[in-house]
């Protein structure tokens, strides 16, 4: 077996959200809540935890509340996890960076030792030309990771 990629960052990570960044994040949802083209699936829960889904996949959705804190549901047990960290913080920040770039203040700040990663050469996603982008794997979404990436097996 593979051991895990180390995570591309150490932080320090923003402890509260700006002013100017809970007003968007008011601002975003209230947007999202009235768009037809977002499923509605994710609407209604969007408007149940009063929180903007910023990343999905077959396991679960994460969502960003109005106050900052990061929330993971659980497509399967219907649970809400309040305490999202780490690098599923990270793939949901760096999801929507494209549509709200202001999300960047809540990323781990980068060290002046960090490199940018070598797989997206810096960009924090491969196939930027297609929609939708895919997150790099190695950097998380980051463009930056503060060791090098580990070589292939």
């Amino acid at each position: 077996m593979t051991p895990p990629t180390p995570p591309p960052f150490r932080g320090p990570w923003k402890a509260q959200p700006s002013e100017a960044l809970l007003r968007d994040l008011e601002r975003w949802l209230k947007h999202y809540l009235l768009n037809v083209a977002e499923p509605p699936d994710h609407r209604a829960l969007a408007r149940e935890l009063n929180a903007l889904p910023l990343y999905s996949d077959m396991g679960a959705l994460l969502a960003i509340r109005l106050d900052g804190q990061v929330l993971t549901y659980d497509w399967e047990t219907r649970q809400v996890d309040e305490n999202t960290e780490g690098l599923w913080k990270v793939v949901a920040l760096t999801a929507r960076l494209d549509r709200h770039p202001g999300l960047m203040e809540l990323l781990p700040a980068r060290s002046p030792q960090a490199l940018d990663c070598e797989v997206c050469q810096g960009k924090g996603f491969i196939l930027l030309d297609e929609a939708p982008r895919l997150s790099c794997g190695s950097c998380w979404g980051l463009g930056w990771r503060e060791s090098p990436c580990p070589p292939e097996p």
